[in-house]
């Protein structure tokens, strides 16, 4: 699946712009493998391993972006703006592990699936100020931004013996979140000293 849709708005007059934008994004993708394992020494097989992977993969991506420009007058230009994106993948593998003995007898078998998800929320705030003069080239910019994010990642996985006896359930579980906060100032001013 890859499906998305987008949608933008712009509206202007004289002393004043605004500006949005909203996105949707969806994608899933199917994996499927095999694998196969013969191990030997100096007498012949001594075992033999058939492994078969089957993988469900899912993103949604959802962004939505806003702002205005103020003018000033022709010469000063003011911009604030504000972007969210909020990102989550689930993806689960489910693994069957199936072993056979030197005369290629089911020994046991193995179920093994990991579940993994991680939503991810991210938040920028911008204020731009833009001053032009009368010499071409000449600028003044200031730009104030300040980020926040956290990202949530969060694993299970799980295994059990299915033959010859049934075992109970092993689960293993991480969780690891991160975050930020981030204030960016930055002043640039342009002065062109000659045309070339």
């Amino acid at each position: 699946d890859n499906h998305g849709i987008n949608y933008n708005v712009n509206y202007k007059k004289e002393k004043f712009d605004l500006f949005s934008n909203l996105r949707y994004r969806y994608l899933k993708f199917l994996g499927e493998g095999t694998y196969d394992r013969t191990d030997f020494d100096n007498t012949g097989i001594t075992s033999v391993l058939h492994e078969t992977i089957d993988a469900e993969r899912t993103y949604s991506i959802f962004n939505i972006y806003f702002g205005g420009d103020y003018y000033i007058n022709d010469k000063n230009t003011l911009t604030l703006s504000y972007y969210h994106r909020n990102n989550e993948s689930n993806n689960e593998v489910r693994y069957d592990y199936n072993f056979f003995d030197n005369n290629q007898q089911l020994d046991s078998v193995l179920k093994t699936v990991e579940n993994y998800k991680e939503p991810q929320k991210a938040n920028q705030i911008e204020l731009n100020y833009v001053k032009t003069f009368d010499k071409k080239g000449q600028k003044f910019t200031v730009n104030l931004q300040y980020d926040f994010w956290n990202d949530d990642e969060n694993e299970n996985i799980t295994e059990q013996q299915l033959f010859p006896t049934t075992s109970v359930i092993n689960t293993l579980r991480s969780r690891d979140i991160e975050s930020s906060k981030d204030f960016l100032f930055q002043s640039d001013y342009k002065l062109p000293v000659t045309e070339k």
